[in-house]
């Protein structure tokens, strides 16, 4: 041990180790180890997050997880380190839920919704989570989306535990349901399952779409729903404003003659 702190010492500092009547004890503040600053972080998260300051508590959220950049195992307690790490699984997932919270009420939509839906996976009935899946839905995929998961979530609390969601759950619906068209992607309709088989094709039409002005996706007759699919699975994918449906018919470009119809 005494070999262990001495190396310890010379490499961070004679002052970093303090000796004590019964050992040995790290003289750091507790937002210097990162197994005590991320409890910090994660309650100052929770903290501004009901006060309403949505960018302190995402400020503080991202803090907490850069100090641990993946979810702990929980596993059984064999050692010190085992078990603080084991400890630290539900403060990371509290992180990751502020995050998420934040980032949807900040009008992040997109950045929010791969983390929402993670999470309404793991707790199906918070609600609070749900309401804000709803509206990142809503933005990023379409009102579809939205509509069909409340609904499915709706019969499930009636049929197993014979009663309704809460009224701001309620609310939303109401609000998505005579609302906006969605922000991120209007005009893009929503795909109830994913599509199989076409990563190929998608990722070569992704590279296309940053090397050239106008991409086309055209092909012949008998494969309009796969074809179609694929359209929409790309639409999703592409930075806004790149991509834009086109109608279905002959267009005169300025100067470039006929474009065949197609997506572009």
């Amino acid at each position: 041990m005494q070999v262990l702190v001495s190396r310890a010492r010379a490499l961070l500092g004679s002052e970093v180790i303090v000796s004590t009547s019964t050992g040995y004890r790290l003289a750091l503040a507790e937002n210097q180890v990162d197994a005590s600053a991320v409890l910090l972080s994660a309650s100052a998260a929770s903290r501004e997050s009901r006060t309403g300051d949505h960018v302190a508590a995402l400020a503080h959220a991202e803090a907490g997880l850069a100090l641990w950049d993946e979810q702990p195992a929980v596993e059984s307690a064999h050692d010190p380190l085992t078990a603080l790490r084991a400890e630290r699984a539900l403060t990371y997932h509290s992180l990751v839920r502020v995050r998420a919270l934040t980032l949807s009420r900040l009008g992040r939509h997109a950045a929010a919704l791969p983390d929402l839906t993670a999470l309404v996976a793991q707790s199906p009935r918070d609600e609070e989570l749900l309401l804000e899946l709803l509206r990142c839905e809503h933005a990023t995929i379409g009102a579809a989306a939205a509509l069909t998961r409340y609904e499915k979530y709706r019969r499930s609390l009636r049929d197993e535990l014979g009663t309704d969601p809460g009224p701001a759950l309620v609310a939303t619906y109401e609000q998505l349901l005579h609302g906006r068209p969605p922000t991120v992607r209007y005009g893009v309709l929503y795909d109830s399952n994913p599509l199989l088989g076409r990563d190929d094709d998608i990722a070569a039409v992704t590279a296309l779409l940053r090397t050239a002005r106008v991409t086309s996706i055209v092909g012949p007759g008998g494969l309009g729903k796969n074809q179609t699919r694929a359209r929409r699975q790309q639409a999703r994918r592409a930075p806004r404003g790149v991509f834009r449906p086109a109608r279905r018919a002959h267009r005169r470009c300025r100067g470039r003659g006929r474009v065949r119809s197609g997506d572009h």
